[in-house]
């Protein structure tokens, strides 16, 4: 933070006013117990009043989430310099609510947490905003004390030694599909059935319109689906059980399952269900086409910030973004308990409530640590290493910020071919993006 002026008067901003939208009101996310302990919300609060408080500067926070409700204020006179949003993108850049970032703004941001972050707020081949690196992550969650007890090699074990790939992660799910007691019903499945949901979304953005176009019928995709339909049917290592691993001892038990995960929380991480199995989690592997297509996963509800449309003091509202940015990082590395490294000094408390949350946190991480020391499979360079590849490998978005709800039927594609269940969806699909293009898309 060596950019803070030495008081408030040398700032270039003193004496501005800021509005931020979709932060709530100045009582929002500073309730330890509303909002648990060392809360990313009340840390993100904390550094905006921080930042108003060493450059002099005025934050007026309105209550407005939605692109529409933006929107609507801003019809009535409203004039947002930033807007903080979940799962609103591209809405807000579609409808002229944010704008995009200047190259020297995207090179300031992109420094302290990574090009990916920004990338994956891209519309027309610019940034119009950044993904918090604190949100959460899909993940792959695995039972560990099930693979260690029929000794099959573990989604970790391929993933620490650079060999997590589709290929293995698939040698995984058969080789963990069992009938024990040789009753001809499966005892334990490789996969429950929802696992695909959220891997892939069959569209993408036309880069020169940005409307959605569909990807339906291109050849990838239809190896994709390929894939699934013998995981069903030939393989049978899927179940039919939707339950979420975390809750299911019942039979038949699944062992993998893709769910929502903060890569940096070890409660999120490691965990054990209530039958005593022990839960890790790795990233989801890449599914790679004939042709090198990549097909993943990442954000699940992305939260994101934007510089809007209509910021009157930009160079400010980047200055406060890249504030935020920077303890938000600190943060990540302080809650992994170190596992994430991080440079930046974060949150100083400076002000009555970054001080209080200062001191919030210093004790939250203070009971983690004691915490962790009762996890018995914890382990510091897993967390590390996902952290390094989910930073280096990139994260991929396909659609998971439109809205458009993927309308492949995986009940159909466990009964037909993709060609024919394809065919049978094709046209409402197209409906769907047909729709969202009229309503979200600026000719």
């Amino acid at each position: 933070n060596a950019d803070v002026p030495a008081k408030p008067e040398d700032s270039p901003y003193y004496g501005k006013t800021l509005q931020i939208y979709g932060m709530g009101t100045d009582e929002s996310y500073t309730n330890y117990e509303s909002f648990g302990k060392g809360s990313y919300l009340w840390m993100m609060k904390a550094a905006m009043v921080e930042w108003a408080t060493l450059n002099g500067v005025t934050l007026e926070f309105k209550g407005k989430y939605s692109s529409a409700g933006v929107l609507g204020d801003i019809n009535s006179g409203g004039d947002p310099d930033i807007v903080f949003e979940t799962n609103y993108f591209p809405d807000v850049a579609n409808v002229g609510i944010a704008d995009a970032f200047t190259d020297a703004e995207y090179n300031k941001l992109a420094e302290i947490c990574g090009k990916e972050y920004l990338e994956l707020m891209n519309y027309k081949t610019k940034a119009y905003g950044f993904v918090f690196p604190w949100s959460g992550t899909m993940m792959l969650y695995y039972n560990k004390s099930q693979f260690e007890k029929y000794e099959v090699k573990t989604p970790k074990e391929y993933f620490l030694e650079g060999t997590w790939n589709w290929e293995n992660f698939m040698k995984a799910a058969e080789a963990m599909t069992m009938d024990l007691n040789a009753d001809g019903e499966k005892d334990l499945y490789g996969v429950n059935k929802n696992v695909w949901t959220r891997l892939v979304q069959s569209m993408k953005t036309d880069p020169a319109t940005g409307k959605l176009v569909s990807t339906i019928d291109e050849p990838y995709i239809k190896d994709y689906f390929q894939m699934k339909y013998d995981a069903y049917t030939t393989k049978q290592i899927v179940s039919s059980n939707g339950d979420k691993i975390q809750t299911n001892v019942t039979h038949p038990m699944h062992v993998m399952q893709i769910s929502d995960c903060e890569p940096y929380n070890f409660e999120h991480m490691f965990r054990t269900i209530p039958n005593g199995d022990l839960l890790e989690v790795v990233p989801i592997p890449e599914w790679v086409g004939e042709n090198g297509e990549k097909l993943s996963t990442s954000r699940m509800t992305p939260s994101a910030g934007h510089i809007a449309k209509s910021c009157n003091e930009r160079e400010a509202a980047v200055d406060l973004l890249a504030y935020v940015l920077k303890a938000g990082m600190k943060y990540i590395s302080d809650f992994s308990l170190g596992a994430v490294k991080c440079d930046f000094a974060g949150i100083t408390g400076a002000c009555d409530l970054s001080k209080q949350w200062k001191e919030a946190f210093a004790q939250v991480c203070a009971d983690r640590a004691e915490a962790i020391k009762e996890v018995e499979h914890y382990d510091a360079d897993l967390v590390a290493k996902i952290n390094e590849y989910l930073n280096t490998k990139g994260l991929y978005a396909f659609g998971s910020y439109t809205g458009v709800t993927e309308l492949i039927k995986y009940e159909e594609i466990t009964k037909m071919p993709p060609a024919s269940a394809i065919a049978a969806i094709r046209e409402k699909y197209q409906a769907s993006l047909d729709k969202y293009n009229e309503l979200y898309i600026q000719a």
